[in-house]
């Protein structure tokens, strides 16, 4: 009995860290793609590379708001904990610029498009190594 209430509360808090991720992950979908579509469409840089520039820019501010708010976690082993966030983002933008290029590059979808295919499609990926791995601690 007791196993199946702990069960319970862990999966009732991983729901509620999907939902808070949800949020934060929204706030810095917006920031990505105003990113993307500034250097994209007005400062008409390659497609590619207005990718790395938008995952740039969201990068600081998604580690701090996932830190704070969505995993509130409390750690202060910043120097393991920022190598790991670099670390997952990094490869969820080689997993982004495999995407792109194969939607835009290979299927010609519109880039624009296209980056938001990448948002929702790495949502879960995403998620679960941020919450497995970079800050598991408060899992």
């Amino acid at each position: 009995m007791e196993i199946r209430n702990l069960a319970r509360k862990k999966a009732f808090g991983n729901f509620l860290k999907a939902i808070r991720y949800t949020i934060v992950g929204g706030v810095c979908a917006i920031i990505d793609y105003s990113a993307y579509y500034l250097a994209f469409r007005i400062l008409q840089i390659h497609y590619l590379l207005s990718l790395l520039a938008s995952f740039v820019i969201t990068g600081g501010s998604g580690y701090l708001l996932h830190k704070y708010f969505t995993f509130a976690d409390k750690s202060r082993n910043y120097f393991t904990q920022i190598s790991t966030f670099v670390l997952v983002i990094t490869l969820s933008l080689l997993v982004n610029f495999i995407l792109m290029y194969t939607f835009v590059g290979v299927f010609n979808i519109y880039a624009l498009t296209a980056k938001v295919m990448c948002i929702f499609l790495m949502w879960p990926v995403n998620f679960a190594f941020q919450n497995y791995i970079t800050f598991r601690n408060q899992s």
